[in-house]
């Protein structure tokens, strides 16, 4: 199925799984950045990238991890981009099972980086209207060694 997404459609998801994000761990006093690159920032100082992904986690054994925001200009996306901004945590969301999976950036990054060429994964392009990324399907239980923690509300 081909289908193209729409910046302001994809825009309300990810606007609605940081209002998730604020109000299930209100606890870690997560505020909105003026910083475009990072989504918040913790009480504690700690940087946080939120990815919110439409798929309901019981279809899907999998994760989709962009490396390229935009491949017209080869913008770096996903956890890769998250790790050159020196953001803390990459936290990955399925709004549908309000489920969270937070990572440390960087042990991510290594792993997503291992299991790509080690599985010889190939990558996917998600068609917006005015670019395309692309990614990576990759199955979750492939990242367990580095998952900090999985919370479901």
């Amino acid at each position: 199925m081909d289908e193209t997404f729409d910046f302001n459609t994809q825009l309300e998801i990810g606007n609605d799984g940081e209002s998730d994000f604020q109000k299930y761990y209100s606890n870690l006093g997560p505020k909105k950045s003026k910083d475009r690159r990072i989504d918040f920032i913790l009480a504690d100082g700690k940087t946080v990238e939120l990815k919110t992904d439409t798929y309901d986690m019981d279809k899907t054994p999998n994760f989709f991890m962009e490396i390229f925001g935009n491949i017209g200009d080869s913008s770096i996306g996903g956890p890769w981009r998250t790790m050159q901004d020196s953001i803390d945590f990459f936290v990955y969301y399925f709004p549908k099972n309000r489920t969270f999976f937070w990572f440390e950036t960087v042990p991510l990054c290594l792993v997503l980086d291992g299991v790509i060429a080690s599985n010889q994964l190939s990558p996917k392009e998600i068609k917006n209207k005015g670019w395309t990324a692309r990614g990576y399907a990759v199955p979750r239980k492939a990242l367990e060694s580095v998952l900090l923690k999985q919370d479901t509300f």
